[in-house]
């Protein structure tokens, strides 16, 4: 039984009860033509709104609190909020360190690579080189001025 009293006497419940209750007395009085029109229209906008008062009673206080405590509300809120950002700034600052730090590491283990390719060039360029010196060496080429060479297609041509 506790559980239905305590509902009945809930905000909601009561809420929506007046706001009800306001409304069918609203459209009896209309039906049997005792108010007119815009009595009818005052008495269910003011059902909206009884409801709606009761229902948001505490956003109500909260709003028509004294100025006083709003402030100090206001000044606490501040102080955290810029105690807030101030850590947030540091701990971006942190990481924008480290992702430098990150990124320094990264341009050097490139630059080695660059360097190492660049290495890499000099010595295949050199082995080639050498394989040059070295082919030119073992197989010397004999060309006379006089027998030069041609094309062995243009050879069969002249031929026939």
């Amino acid at each position: 039984m506790s559980f239905a009293l305590n509902f009945l006497q809930s905000e909601h419940v009561l809420a929506l009860l007046l706001a009800v209750s306001i409304f069918f007395i609203t459209i009896f009085l209309a039906v049997k033509r005792w108010i007119g029109f815009s009595i009818t229209l005052l008495l269910l906008l003011f059902s909206l709104v009884a409801g709606l008062a009761i229902n948001n009673q505490q956003e109500f206080q909260h709003y028509l609190m004294s100025p006083s405590r709003s402030t100090i509300n206001q000044e606490i809120s501040a102080e955290d909020f810029q105690k807030q950002m101030l850590q947030a700034m540091s701990d971006l600052k942190k990481e924008v360190a480290a992702e430098k730090e990150n990124l320094r590491n990264v341009l050097d283990q490139l630059q080695n690579v660059f360097d190492s390719m660049d290495l890499q060039k000099q010595k295949l360029q050199n082995f080639i080189g050498e394989m040059r010196q070295h082919f030119k060496n073992d197989h010397p080429v004999n060309v006379s001025p006089s027998h030069q060479q041609t094309d062995p297609t243009t050879d069969e041509n002249s031929s026939k």
